[in-house]
């Protein structure tokens, strides 16, 4: 049933906890799993979907952000405090450690020695690259999801028709349209970019690059990852504000409609704006006024106060 509000966003648990349709509905999904998947699968879906420490999902990925190995190199203590992460992530280390120790004392000839410093390190541990070369692992992540998605919702279409189970076919290579060269270079020009921001607020970024003839992606690069304080995040995908993109958008309509001209005088100095009951005060970046400026000035330096007293005419 976890498993089933994994994969479907429909079946997440929300904020204010599951209503009785939603559960009912995860114990359908549920049984349609059970129907098609051996345990074993199960199993393997559940543990590459669960969200672990942070922004750590799978265990796969939170094996090498905390121990910088791969799941398969971990030792027993590691793979014990993966473990009882699941049952609460971000727990404190003090609980952590108590519950992988009671995990630890139930298995023949082991003990809790050395289970505190494991930990410590773990936690500890800064964000680093993935072991082994990793060029596209937000693209990676983003294709298993949409194969095992797409998997389960065969398996429900088929139930909802009656039809006989089909066999889960066999795991293959998935191909992607990237070009790992294209992708090197946008992840090495991508860190560059960001060590010649650095002490600007510039912590992270993404790239995507595209064929226009075709369409196909040729670079997905979600995080910089050497530098991110949360590389797992896909920030090709993450929601986040316009910010200083939706400017150029905003004079191009004013200036279609005949507003203004590249020419035409703004004015940078404070004012409000009444906002729902509440008074908006729009500040510049550097927090500096200029009184009168052209379009053409207040876009080339993306001034804000402009900006927003020409979307007020729109």
């Amino acid at each position: 049933m976890q498993l089933a509000g994994l994969l479907d966003d429909e079946l997440a648990r929300p904020a204010g906890g599951r209503s009785v349709g939603v559960k009912v509905s995860q114990m359908v999904r549920a049984r349609e799993l059970e129907a098609q998947w051996s345990k074993a699968q199960i199993l393997e879906a559940y543990l590459n979907h669960v969200p672990l420490r942070g922004e750590l999902v799978g265990v796969a990925a939170a094996s090498q952000q905390l121990f910088g190995k791969h799941a398969s190199g971990l030792d027993l203590q590691e793979a014990t405090v993966l473990a009882v992460m699941v049952r609460a992530p971000n727990a404190n280390a003090a609980a952590l450690e108590r519950r992988a120790c009671e995990v630890l004392r139930q298995l023949p000839s082991q003990r809790c020695d050395g289970l505190a410093t494991t930990l410590a390190q773990a936690l500890a541990r800064r964000p680093g690259p993935a072991a082994g070369e990793s060029l596209a692992p937000h693209l990676a992540q983003s294709m298993a999801l949409s194969m095992t998605h797409a998997m389960a919702q065969s398996m429900a279409n088929s139930m909802a028709k009656n039809l006989p189970p089909t066999p889960v076919p066999a795991l293959k290579v998935l191909r992607s349209t990237l070009d790992a060269g294209t992708q090197r270079v946008a992840l090495s020009s991508l860190r560059r970019q960001l060590a010649e921001l650095r002490g600007r607020n510039a912590e992270d970024g993404a790239v995507v690059v595209l064929d226009n003839a075709s369409g196909e992606v040729l670079a997905w690069v979600g995080s910089s990852a050497s530098t991110s304080s949360a590389a797992d995040v896909d920030a090709v995908l993450a929601r986040r504000q316009p910010g200083s993109t939706i400017k150029p958008f905003v004079y191009a309509l004013a200036l279609q409609q005949r507003f203004i001209t590249p020419a035409s005088v703004l004015d940078d100095s404070p004012f409000q704006l009444n906002a729902g009951g509440a008074l908006y005060q729009p500040q510049n970046y550097d927090h500096a006024f200029r009184g009168p400026v052209s379009a053409r000035t207040a876009l080339a330096s993306s001034l804000n106060v402009p900006t927003v007293r020409v979307a007020a005419m729109l």
